[in-house]
């Protein structure tokens, strides 16, 4: 690991990675002040179809829509909660190594006595605590929202502990996938590897790619299938909640296959020869 490459990390992207955190705390708290009217007006929703779509995708099979962990699973699944999570993994180690490769900084960087593999291991290292934040901000915000609520006694923290366990193994995939990405699939001796644009594009497929995935297996039962190729589907709050699945084996997926892309980045990083 490279002391001064994980300070410059740091100074440049600690600030974003942290304020990101506070995206599921503040839906936690917005939950909270929502609980009374949405409790006093489900009947209503469901009668006229407000809550279809919310109740497939918070899975109104597995949990009672008027049940408090229905609503308050909101912080670890809301699309705005997944995007803030993917991009604090991604702002390091897309900027490491294909930011600065297309700025033309990585050779500068490589001409010190950094190498390429403790390049790898240090932007993936300084990922590690903001994965932690981001797996406990959305238990910040249900603790708050419950508090604010008044029904912090109904909610089952342990089961939301356990959520939280994925959201952080769902981070660390992100973080290793982007890492692989930023690097480059195949260790091309010859040819430059990606620049940042390139590989943000190539993150933003493989997310588009899992988001389309979920729905599709989501809403049609025949192409359930779909859901072990993507992370969404490793991810399951509602079956956690409801007990009907195992967050240890899915969280042990998403950790599995997250360290292989970044054994594969270290890997492929190390045996370039040229930026």
């Amino acid at each position: 690991m490279s002391g001064p490459l994980l300070w410059l990390l740091t100074r440049r992207f600690a600030l974003g990675c942290g304020l990101s955190a506070l995206v599921p705390v503040l839906l936690g708290v917005m939950t909270g002040h929502l609980w009374p009217q949405y409790r006093q007006q489900i009947a209503a929703l469901e009668k006229f179809g407000f809550m279809k779509l919310a109740q497939t995708f918070l899975r109104s099979d597995l949990l009672p829509s008027d049940s408090t962990s229905f609503l308050f699973q909101l912080p670890f699944v809301h699309p705005v909660t997944m995007l803030a999570l993917i991009v604090a993994m991604a702002l390091p180690t897309l900027a490491y190594p294909a930011g600065a490769r297309g700025r033309g900084t990585l050779d500068l960087l490589l001409a010190s006595p950094l190498t390429r593999g403790s390049l790898i291991v240090t932007v993936f290292l300084f990922t590690l605590p903001f994965a932690l934040l981001h797996a406990a901000a959305p238990l910040l915000g249900v603790w708050l929202g419950g508090a604010l609520a008044g029904v912090g006694d109904e909610l089952p923290f342990a089961l939301f502990l356990q959520v939280s366990f994925e959201s952080f193994a769902l981070c660390l995939f992100f973080a290793g996938l982007s890492l692989l990405l930023s690097v480059g699939l195949a260790p091309r001796r010859a040819l430059r590897g990606p620049e940042g644009g390139g590989a943000m594009a190539a993150l933003a497929v493989v997310v588009l790619w899992s988001l389309l995935a979920e729905i599709v297996a989501t809403y049609w039962k025949e192409l359930a299938w779909l859901k072990v190729a993507t992370p969404f589907g490793w991810f399951e709050p509602p079956q956690v909640l409801a007990g009907v699945t195992s967050p240890w084996r899915d969280g042990a997926v998403l950790l599995a296959a997250g360290f292989a892309c970044f054994a594969l980045a270290w890997r492929n990083e190390r045996a370039r020869r040229s930026a």
